[in-house]
């Protein structure tokens, strides 16, 4: 058996323990021992992507759960020494060495999706099950040869409507749209009326279609004044030439409905499925 030694967290459990009173009741969910830099961490909530230093008692954040919880208290930390965290996927984090961790350990050349971990929160269980570890821990355990894995977080729940538009018309438009400020144009052949179609039923009935004289493609322009040129036009977008064009951050942590909707979009103007093969998408955007 291991016996490690128990060090308490500075604040809420240093002062438990130091407590003269016959007795002491503490409380309080595993893994709460959290640190994050002011100006740089960004909190995903609901209402959209915020930065901590927008964040205090009563707001309401994504849990690793794929849920919702509500901030009790928050408390400054002056003076601390800070760690950046870098991920396999090129993200980091910035926090400190007693931040708090769910992780795991395995050792070099171990194939990930082998691992009884290698899924997500909730999944973590089975002979090698996740634990608690802080920053430091996990440097340790990385300088003894173990790859450290984080499980991946549940889908955040999210509302991205505030932007008014359908993510089908958004995925499309990124994908055969032309983006003038002078107005919206999807380029569409008339074998694909199915998307026009799609895209009427869910957004904008003022969708005007027009065709060059000589050419096979028809053209669908949205109206300066439409929500969908609105919203665009929130997001940045408008004005974009085709190598320009990007998918907004926000965009991203949207619910899986709303984001399964955009790839949608995407795949029924620029992607296409190969037999046997699998399905490819193409772009000049970055």
């Amino acid at each position: 058996m291991d016996v490690e030694r128990f060090k308490p967290q500075p604040g809420p459990q240093a002062e438990f323990l130091a407590s003269e009173a016959d007795i002491a009741i503490y409380g309080g969910g595993a893994g709460s021992g959290k640190l994050a830099v002011l100006g740089e961490t960004i909190i995903h909530t609901p209402f959209g992507p915020k930065l901590i230093d927008e964040i205090g008692p009563g707001s309401i954040i994504c849990d690793a759960f794929g849920g919702i919880q509500k901030v009790l208290a928050t408390r400054d930390w002056p003076n601390w020494e800070i760690w950046k965290v870098s991920f396999s996927d090129g993200t980091h984090v910035l926090t400190s060495p007693q931040h708090l961790w769910l992780a795991w350990r395995s050792h070099k050349g171990r194939k990930s999706h082998n691992h009884p971990n290698a899924n997500s929160f909730g999944e973590v269980h089975g002979i090698n099950a996740a634990r608690l570890y802080e920053t430091q821990g996990l440097l340790a355990e990385m300088e003894k040869g173990h790859r450290m894995r984080i499980p991946m977080a549940k889908p955040a729940v999210g509302n991205f409507n505030r932007y008014e538009i359908d993510p089908y018309t958004l995925g499309a438009l990124l994908g055969d749209g032309s983006l003038s400020k002078d107005g919206l144009v999807l380029h569409n052949h008339p074998d694909d009326i199915d998307i026009v179609d799609r895209i009427k039923k869910s957004q904008d009935s003022e969708l005007t279609c027009y065709r060059n004289k000589g050419k096979s493609a028809w053209k669908w322009r949205f109206p300066k004044g439409s929500k969908t040129y609105h919203s665009l036009n929130q997001l940045g977008l408008i004005g974009k030439r085709a190598w320009e064009k990007y998918l907004p951050s926000s965009a991203v942590h949207a619910v899986i409905e709303w984001r399964w909707a955009l790839l949608q979009g995407l795949m029924d103007t620029d992607g296409w499925c190969e037999p046997k093969k699998g399905s490819y998408f193409s772009t000049t955007s970055p």
